[in-house]
């Protein structure tokens, strides 16, 4: 009787610790793919950002050569101050716009607001003309 409740001992022993051995590797392996799993995430997730990024740019890209064209457009039928603001709203989502910058260049020489050392600032060109345009329009009232 001894050595049969010593082998049932043993045997409930034995399935007792193959049932944890089995629950630890179990718990390893959920572990393990937990693991992977939130890698997974992480990578999407990233992947994700960057393709969101790349829209963006695209966007981006396509709205100033929207703008550039409609510039350009206006600038050949003479529309000078239609066309500044299309090369401004182009500068305004991409400064660094090589076709808007060297368009708006243009532009601003055809309506007389060039940069130079002699004129200064193109704000200081346009300041003077509309201060001599309200001389001008005083004078005349005090003519009549």
């Amino acid at each position: 009787m001894k050595t049969l409740l010593n082998s049932a001992f043993t045997v409930s022993l034995a399935l007792f610790l193959g049932a944890c051995a089995s629950s630890d590797s179990t718990l390893e392996t959920q572990l393990e793919g937990t693991a992977v799993t939130q890698q997974q995430e992480e990578t999407d997730l990233v992947q994700e950002a960057q393709l969101a990024e790349s829209l963006r740019e695209q966007q981006i890209a396509m709205m100033v050569r929207e703008q550039v064209t409609h510039a350009r457009q206006a600038y050949a039928d003479a529309r000078l101050l239609e066309a500044e603001d299309n090369l401004l709203a182009a500068l305004s989502l991409d400064a660094s716009a090589p076709e808007a910058v060297q368009l708006l260049e243009q532009v601003q020489i055809a309506l007389g607001r060039t940069s130079t050392d002699i004129t200064g600032s193109s704000d200081d060109v346009l300041l003077r003309a509309k201060a001599r345009g309200e001389r001008l329009q005083a004078d005349a009232r005090a003519n009549l």
